[in-house]
């Protein structure tokens, strides 16, 4: 076998042509480090074939360092992505050069891995060996990895997951097997999931606080005052515009108490001759107030158990149009039936 030329490439390596005919391209590198490979040479196809491999290995290299370049890997990683344009043997001693050079190191990572998963993530052993796994990382190492998150480890994750998002669903046993759900679904062991709701619900208070608003300071209210001064005045002229201005506070944040506070004040110092209506409804008929009832009890009930809840409810009723003398009228009622229904 003779070579018969060797042309450059557009992408800078040298194309051999064997007996007239292409043989395979080699990089720079490569092609400098034989000084025997000039046109007119003999060779043999083992000896090609061995000049095909060692380039084979320096191109499978160099795309090894980009790819770290671009992004930290793990041996498995690496290797899958090697693979897409290389034989198993360059990739194997690619991957090995990668590890001698210290650019990968399959246990630190999964250390970190393991770290930012429980700490940012909530995640449980299992889980984060199993991330690991799909990114190649090996089982030994993964198990030397994961080797610092104990039992008492995933017990601490679950109650911190318990103390946070999940905290107020604990006590209403539906909602509580629901949040043991999530946790199972996060990977969570039943175990872990037992102790972790037990601890939390032995030091949650024998009833949660009302999210009580604090007391309005002067600058606050001062604050309000000019708010529907400048900006709702034209709407305390008659009833629907007063309800349209409570509204419009009580989704800015305002508690209502605070609003009909204010513009009782507004209302006071108006000049006088100008006439204003008071924004109370007339008094609900009795088939009007047993309707009201019933579509607290059936759409509602369940934001009845706390203060934030209620005061959604009364939002959602004063948007269809129910006044809202009423609506704390029916509300209260709904409260006295079931305190008295608790005492019996």
């Amino acid at each position: 076998m003779r070579i018969t030329g060797i042309e450059t490439t557009k992408k800078g390596r040298y194309a051999l042509m064997v007996d007239g005919e292409f043989a395979f391209s080699l990089h720079r590198d490569t092609f400098l480090l034989c000084p025997w490979l000039q046109k007119g040479a003999e060779v043999t196809p083992e000896r090609l074939e061995a000049l095909r491999q060692e380039d084979e290995l320096h191109s499978a290299r160099e795309r090894a360092l980009d790819l770290l370049s671009a992004a930290e890997q793990t041996s498995g990683t690496l290797r899958q992505k090697l693979l897409r344009w290389y034989g198993e043997e360059a990739v194997e001693a690619a991957v090995l050069r990668m590890e001698e050079l210290g650019l990968i190191n399959d246990l630190d990572y999964g250390r970190r891995y393991a770290a930012d998963a429980v700490n940012l993530r909530g995640w449980p052993r299992r889980r984060i060996a199993m991330e690991l796994q799909k990114k190649g990382v090996p089982e030994e190492v993964i198990e030397e990895a994961l080797a610092d998150i104990t039992e008492e480890t995933e017990i601490e994750t679950a109650c911190r997951l318990l103390e946070g998002p999940y905290r107020g669903k604990l006590r209403d046993r539906k909602e509580r097997d629901k949040v043991k759900a999530a946790l199972q679904r996060r990977g969570f062991s039943y175990e872990v999931i037992r102790q972790a709701v037990s601890r939390v619900l032995e030091n949650l208070p024998e009833t949660e606080p009302e999210p009580e608003e604090a007391p309005e300071t002067g600058d606050r209210r001062e604050e309000l005052l000019a708010l529907i001064r400048k900006k709702y005045a034209k709407n305390m002229a008659d009833r629907a515009g007063m309800e349209k201005t409570i509204t419009a506070l009580y989704r800015r944040g305002y508690p209502l108490e605070e609003i009909k506070a204010a513009m009782a004040a507004v209302l006071e110092n108006l000049p006088e001759g100008r006439e204003v209506l008071e924004p109370e409804e007339a008094p609900e008929t009795g088939d009007r107030q047993q309707e009201l009832l019933a579509l607290i009890r059936k759409k509602y009930a369940k934001n009845m158990a706390d203060r934030a809840g209620m005061e959604k409810t009364i939002a959602a009723l004063y948007r269809r149009g129910y006044p809202l003398e009423a609506i704390k009228a029916a509300m209260n009622t709904i409260l006295e039936q079931e305190e008295n229904c608790r005492d019996d």
